[in-house]
């Protein structure tokens, strides 16, 4: 899953021209999102001053003693280009915090090319793609943020996480070694790491990472998320369970925290949890562990609903079309079955994919009932 700039601006008349501004010669300020604050001073009269100003004033002719509205009626460009930057990022940030990712890409799309390749834009785009499961494109847009900007570490655990969902090991590894020696300090660092032994299937030493990534930020709720997830694959439950709720204590709307207690009280086979849906009902992590609830309380019907909505929307993943084998397997239709089998191995021959769901095989021991 920005700060806020306060912009002061304050203008000094000479100090030999003091005039008494009128409450009539007051500007409406405009609140619509195309207008920029503008100030009008008003003309002084050139008798209002004669008195005052001696012989070298009166020599002057009148109109020098007026101030050109046109002259006063605008901000400098910087201004105004720094006041649509703030106003933009704070819409798409908002979006992003209310898990709306379509609309936030519209009004991603919608900034000037000078803002698009900001860090923030760019760390943003990739976000919105990341949840949208198109690791691929948040791959390639978080690679160009650190092709552009080396020394920003922000997003790179993101990164890391698409790398891990795209089995790109290599990658992986590669990023976590310039890390460490470029920014060993910096939690984000850390969690690279994990990420890269998790897919190595080392997750003791993944723990160990994350762990550390907290000594370095104890408020970075998404290292406590990875390992909450770590301790998952190790059957820690208990910590496991501690760390995610860790994680919504500082970030209470965190859908990943929520999934991954979820994922913590499936485990532990108590069936109630919810909210990771409530919060963001179209992730397809949260849709997918639905499923397979459904398929553990044997709701049939409503699983295999569910799997043919979650697999138009994420097409790829290969888990989806094991876990429709095995519920048309148990409901007798046997072609299907088969059928959603055979595309799973195409998709994913050695079972890589399972390995992100707690250890499961495309072994399928449970017999289907014209068998019996």
């Amino acid at each position: 899953m920005g700060p806020s700039s306060v912009i002061s601006r304050s203008e000094r008349s000479p100090s030999a021209r003091k005039p008494k501004i009128d409450s009539d010669s007051k500007h409406i300020i405009g609140s619509s999102i195309n207008n920029v604050r503008s100030v009008v001073t008003p003309t002084i009269p050139p008798s209002s001053a004669s008195s005052s100003a001696g012989s070298a004033s009166t020599s002057q002719p009148s109109s020098s003693h007026s101030i050109r509205v046109d002259d006063a009626k605008e901000f400098s460009p910087v201004y105004k280009d720094l006041f649509l930057c703030v106003k933009s990022f704070a819409l798409i940030e908002d979006a992003i915090g209310s898990y709306n990712w379509n609309n936030a890409r519209k009004l991603l799309d919608l900034v000037p090319p000078w803002m698009a390749d900001l860090p923030i834009a760019l760390h943003m785009r990739a976000r919105i793609a990341f949840e949208l499961t198109e690791y691929s494109c948040a791959r390639d847009v978080l690679q160009k943020l650190r092709t552009t900007y080396p020394q920003r570490v922000e997003g790179m655990e993101l990164l890391s996480t698409a790398l891990w969902h795209l089995q790109d090991a290599q990658e992986l590894s590669s990023l976590a070694q310039q890390l460490s020696i470029e920014a060993r300090t910096r939690p984000q660092t850390w969690c690279v790491a994990g990420n890269c032994f998790s897919l190595q299937r080392q997750h003791a030493k993944a723990v160990d990472c994350m762990e550390r990534a907290i000594q370095l930020d104890s408020y970075f709720a998404y290292a406590y998320t990875l390992l909450g997830h770590e301790l998952i694959f190790q059957e820690e439950y208990d910590r496991a369970a501690n760390a995610f709720r860790r994680a919504l204590e500082i970030s209470p709307k965190d859908y990943r925290a929520w999934h991954g207690l979820g994922l913590v009280h499936l485990r532990k086979e108590q069936m109630g949890l919810a909210q990771a849906l409530a919060l963001d009902p179209d992730d397809v992590a949260c849709r997918y562990n639905r499923a397979r609830l459904l398929f553990d309380t044997k709701k049939n019907e409503e699983c295999v609903k569910e799997l043919n909505e979650l697999k138009e929307v994420s097409p790829d993943e290969a888990y989806i079309y094991h876990l429709l084998g095995k519920v048309h397997r148990r409901l007798g239709n046997n072609h299907l079955a088969l059928l959603n089998y055979s595309w799973a191995t195409e998709m994913d021959p050695r079972g890589e994919q399972m390995l992100g769901h707690a250890g499961e095989r495309y072994d399928d021991d449970e017999p289907s009932p014209s068998a019996s």
